[in-house]
């Protein structure tokens, strides 16, 4: 393994500079890591002889990014990659998704001993690839994730990882839904892709009857601790989105921050079905993805924030001929241990997303680019689609 670039004392350095960069995943930040890594290279000249070996980083161009913003990015990218005891899982949101997971663990002992509930679900269909095609030529890509890769991200890992929960935001966006879903309080409503549970515990506590279904065990089981700690009774359900087999069960369904989107257009497609069938007639579905229309005109970009005793780093690119954002996280935790995901997520431009609902039995109401704007979206401009949708 390479000799870490930098010393325990230079990440120290680092992580320091890191706490004035927003908590929040931003693109593109590529001055605010310049500028960070600039202050640790700047305060140690023994560090700075270190990163002055030749490097080549993918620029926004598709030329090596040289000289010394491409050293300092190669600085930045060996320091959390390098860390002795590395070890490397399999795929991983997106990270633009905040909260929810959609793996694909099957019920077992550890969710009857957390108190999760299983749910009628039936076998899903096998996820089928399509053949490999030319990726675009303007700048090295990164490397595809595994289909599967929500299988392994959301852990205990992926907690420790996300920003501090925004109360503000919070707030809005329970606005938005309870407004969106435009059902009275006592209503059963299923959040779908539920995470760690902060939608449907803040939405329980408001009266509705709350069912909150994730595949990852790690995130219902904190979702279940927390509803505990506020003596809240929401039901956790563990599964996989693609299997949902209810029929006329709900008022309403929640599926925010993009988890549809995790899977191939088949798939997506799927779950959007299994919602339909799954809502009362005339009953309506709230949604957000990100906006293809936005991030299109805003990659390749990367980011980095600190987290809970570790440093992360992003880089994020956008495969124009499957229309996903491909990104690899790095990990670097104090204790001396590192991690890197590859995740990638399906994103929609409106005419897509608005046709897929259609297709499938729902009418469009609304249209925002956020939750503080309802019924205004700005196109490229809006990061986020959010849509409300009645089941016809």
């Amino acid at each position: 393994m390479a000799e870490p670039v930098f010393s325990s004392e230079d990440l120290a350095v680092m992580r320091a500079d890191a706490r004035g960069l927003p908590a929040e995943r931003r693109s593109p930040v590529t001055t605010d890591i310049d500028e960070a890594v600039d202050r640790a290279l700047d305060g140690d000249g023994e560090t700075a002889a270190k990163a002055a070996a030749p490097a080549t980083v993918a620029g926004p161009d598709g030329a090596g990014a040289g000289g010394e913003q491409g050293k300092r990015i190669a600085a930045l990218l060996d320091a959390v990659r390098s860390t002795p005891g590395a070890e490397e899982s399999g795929g991983e949101v997106v990270p633009f998704h905040d909260d929810g997971a959609a793996a694909v663990d099957e019920p077992g002992p550890e969710a009857e001993a957390a108190g999760l509930e299983e749910l009628d679900i039936e076998d899903a269909e096998e996820v089928t690839q399509p053949a490999e095609v030319a990726r675009d030529l303007l700048h090295p890509p990164l490397p595809s994730a595994s289909p599967d890769w929500f299988a392994s991200i959301f852990d205990e890992d992926y907690l420790r990882v996300q920003p501090p929960a925004d109360r503000e935001q919070l707030g809005r966006e329970l606005r938005f839904l309870i407004d969106g879903l435009a059902v009275p309080p006592g209503a059963k409503l299923l959040d779908l892709g539920c995470g760690s549970g902060s939608h449907t515990i803040e939405l329980q506590g408001r009266g509705f009857d709350m069912v909150g279904l994730d595949s990852s065990m790690a995130l219902l089981t904190r979702a279940t601790d927390d509803a505990r700690r506020r003596g809240l009774g929401p039901s956790f359900v563990l599964g996989d989105m693609r299997a949902l087999a209810l029929e006329g069960e709900f008022d309403g369904v929640l599926c925010v921050h993009g988890t549809i989107g995790y899977f191939e257009d088949d798939q997506n497609a799927l779950v959007i079905a299994n919602i339909q069938r799954a809502l009362k007639p005339g009953s309506r579905l709230v949604m957000s993805v990100p906006n293809r229309d936005y991030f299109v005109g805003d990659l390749p970009a990367r980011v980095c924030w600190e987290a809970e005793a570790c440093m992360v780093l992003e880089e994020v690119d956008f495969d124009f001929l499957k229309s996903r954002l491909e990104v690899r996280r790095s990990i670097a935790f104090e204790e001396g241990r590192q991690v890197e995901h590859r995740y990638s997520v399906r994103v929609y431009g409106l005419h897509e997303l608005t046709g897929l609902l259609e297709q499938t039995g729902f009418r469009v109401l609304s249209v925002s680019g956020h939750v503080s704007t309802p019924n205004t979206f700005l196109g490229p401009y809006s990061r986020s689609i959010w849509l409300v949708a009645q089941k016809c």
